[in-house]
């Protein structure tokens, strides 16, 4: 039913906001200390941007071989992440090192 529509964004919000935010910080200082850990052990930069898409690519690999609501609640909070870090630093978008 149309009702159950924004269910698993709920759900994303209550874990970016509350949950996670408890545990982890600020998602931009938390991606920005990713993606500084990727560069250490691959030698690619990415923005705390790209490192939100590179996130969100994660969860529809795995959808795409299983589905799993959390794949979908994580996808909507990796997507409203990227939104919260583009707005809060709209010149850390990307590097071009993703083509």
């Amino acid at each position: 039913m149309i009702e159950e529509l924004g269910g698993i964004c709920e759900e994303a919000k209550k874990l970016i906001t509350k949950d996670r935010h408890d545990v982890y910080g600020d998602p931009k200082y938390d991606f920005q200390r990713t993606v500084d850990l990727f560069r250490i052990v691959s030698g690619h930069t990415l923005t705390a941007a790209e490192g939100a898409l590179f996130m969100m690519c994660v969860k529809l690999s795995r959808e795409t071989a299983v589905h799993s609501q959390d794949n979908l609640i994580d996808l909507c909070g990796y997507a409203d992440i990227l939104n919260y870090i583009l707005r809060s630093n709209p010149s850390v978008l990307y590097t071009g090192n993703i083509k």
